[in-house]
């Protein structure tokens, strides 16, 4: 089966160790109008493509880059830092939550109209760029879902259905809306078995998690590092209880790291964050995996969740019944 990245397609049996949420480029909604701020792009994209070669040395193969539109993709600098790195890379469509996210233009669009465009960019391109997203992203703000964020994933569910993408959230880990994200996804028809809710690492509500799991969907594990939502013993403890209760074939793991910010609002600098040390891409394969290994997990299992999930959902397949 073949999927988009963003120097055309490939085949999911190509895509090797995938991690599935990681970020290139990240801007807040109206970043480019803060004129305090001027974006290096020759900067960023060696450190881009530094990032990238510094992965695939230690065995990544594919890059899932899920910002929408909204909060600063690039589809054209995604293709020059995967033509230059060698590293696969899969771009998004879709539109962030209301808090940070969902500029005015679409508040009057109907559900429709906003599933034409996500479309449009997973067939024809991003933007003018020929550029093709492969995975649709959409997101929520903490404990309720908005009525902006209920269209853009109406819209986002229509899209699947129209074109077999697969779709990966947000959540708000101290609010988790994925449930709520599942009932809006099955009302418009869409697959659960290509649906991975994201930021699922950090609450350690096993309940939750289970009932996600319940409902055919993924669960994306993909905050490793991030240490101002919740610590990395919360998020192994997590993995390795679901592990043990057999839903190994139902995980992925990633960090949502940024490798360049376009812009700061306030100031805000992560490197200055102690809880944000390893908040970078190479800090699942350096040190949460020898975690999983001390902790008696087999490289077997490994492999399920960093190669063979990612494949699967990608191509829609269901649970494997390992459990």
């Amino acid at each position: 089966m073949q999927i988009n990245s963003v120097l055309g397609p490939v085949d999911t049996a190509d895509l090797g160790f995938t991690l599935i949420h990681e970020h290139l480029l990240i801007g807040w909604a109206g970043w480019q109008w803060d004129s305090r701020w001027e974006f290096d792009r020759a900067n960023a994209m060696a450190k881009a493509v530094d990032l990238l070669q510094e992965l695939k040395a230690l065995g990544v193969s594919t890059f899932v880059d899920p910002c929408p539109m909204d909060i600063g993709r690039d589809p054209e600098f995604l293709a020059e830092a995967s033509q230059r790195s060698g590293m696969t890379i899969i771009a998004s469509t879709g539109l962030y939550h209301s808090e940070m996210g969902i500029p005015s233009y679409f508040h009057a669009m109907p559900e429709e109209e906003i599933a034409e465009i996500f479309i449009h960019d997973l067939t024809e391109g991003m933007g003018h760029t020929g550029i093709k997203a492969g995975i649709i992203k959409c997101a929520t703000t903490a404990g309720h879902v908005t009525e902006q964020e209920q269209k853009t994933h109406g819209a986002a569910a229509r899209a699947q259905v129209a074109t077999g993408a697969p779709i990966i959230t947000h959540t708000d880990e101290n609010g988790p809306m994925g449930l709520a994200q599942l009932d809006i996804f099955e009302s418009r028809g869409a697959s659960v078995s290509k649906i991975a809710i994201g930021h699922s690492c950090g609450n350690g509500d096993i309940r939750y998690l289970l009932s996600v799991l319940e409902r055919g969907a993924w669960l994306s594990f993909d905050r490793f590092g991030f240490g101002l939502s919740a610590s990395d013993d919360v998020r192994v403890a997590s993995l390795l209880g679901l592990i043990g209760l057999g839903y190994a074939d139902r995980l992925m793991i990633s960090h949502d790291s940024v490798s360049t910010f376009l812009a700061k609002p306030g100031g805000w600098d992560p490197a200055q964050e102690p809880s944000l040390a390893n908040w970078k891409p190479t800090h699942i394969i350096q040190n949460i995996i020898p975690r999983l290994k001390n902790a008696g997990v087999s490289q077997e299992v490994i492999d399920t969740i960093t190669i063979d999930n990612p494949r699967r959902y990608f191509e829609g397949s269901a649970a494997s019944g390992n459990k």
